[in-house]
């Protein structure tokens, strides 16, 4: 059964028949190994029940806090440290609280002071203050120098310039008169009255006749393909188109043809086929 009791002072935390007696000297660290080693457990024991790292078990004893995540941790830590010996947590985190509050910056204040500002002894003006003013008298002077000057010499420039561009005017006058043209040879260069279009060349006529099934390609002199398909047997198909004409039948066998009413001989290559042109 655990107790805390404050006895003039000191901060008592025990386990029955175990007491432990704490003043303010005390440290949550040192409280805490002072526990442990009362317990005979070792830091691997406690980083076993607390499931902390030994090497953080040695910043909470050491009271190294900068070896570790953060205040809030560092309390979290503390309370399973406690509840893992098993002592009250409470007067730990207490002995944390005032070590924190000893540790912490002072906050620094620095009070207003009234530091009144003095120009040079005697009322003179200090030195610094002389040379401003002589840099904007100077400035001063160089602006009122510009305004005067720069309008005269501008004016000097415009009179010297105006000469020339009357000069100019002159040879531009006497280029345009040289070149207008002569009624006559505006004549001469009157524009030619297009040439008349070329007349289409005249169509040639094709007349097939098939006694077998076949295939036929027709495309005349402009590369347009005039016919190109299969052919059934016993039938006729007339085409037309400017010469030359590129004819190509897939098999001639029963195939009659005659360019412009005159009967073509067809001569057959070896895989029965026939290309020609007619012309």
């Amino acid at each position: 059964m655990r107790r805390r009791q404050e006895r003039r002072g000191a901060l008592i935390v025990s386990e029955a028949g175990n007491p432990t007696v704490l003043t303010a000297s005390h440290s949550p660290g040192a409280l805490l190994a002072a526990e442990r080693s009362q317990r005979k457990l070792s830091v691997a024991d406690m980083a076993a029940r607390t499931r902390l790292a030994p090497a953080q078990i040695e910043a909470l004893e050491a009271d190294a806090y900068d070896r570790l995540p953060g205040w809030t941790w560092v309390r979290g830590a503390i309370r399973s440290y406690a509840r893992a010996l098993p002592i009250d947590p409470a007067p730990v985190l207490g002995l944390h609280e005032r070590l924190v509050a000893q540790t912490a910056e002072p906050s620094i204040v620095v009070p207003s002071q009234h530091i009144p500002f003095q120009i040079g002894a005697a009322g003179r003006t200090p030195q610094a203050m002389r040379i401003v003013i002589g840099v904007l008298a100077a400035i001063v002077a160089i602006g009122i120098a510009w305004i005067v000057l720069v309008p005269s010499k501008s004016a000097q420039t415009a009179a010297t310039k105006s000469p020339p561009a009357a000069a100019a005017e002159a040879p531009a006058a006497g280029q345009a008169a040289a070149v207008s043209p002569a009624p006559g040879a505006a004549a001469a260069t009157a524009p030619l009255p297009p040439a008349p279009p070329e007349e289409p060349a005249a169509a040639s006529y094709l007349r097939f006749r098939f006694a077998r099934e076949t295939r036929l390609r027709v495309q005349d002199a402009s590369g347009k393909v005039v016919f190109d398909g299969a052919v059934a047997a016993g039938s006729e198909r007339e085409l037309s188109g400017p010469a030359p004409l590129q004819v190509t039948i897939a098999d001639v066998t029963g195939v009659t043809l005659t360019f412009n009413g005159k009967q073509v001989a067809l001569a057959a290559a070896d895989d029965n086929s026939a290309r020609l042109t007619l012309r």
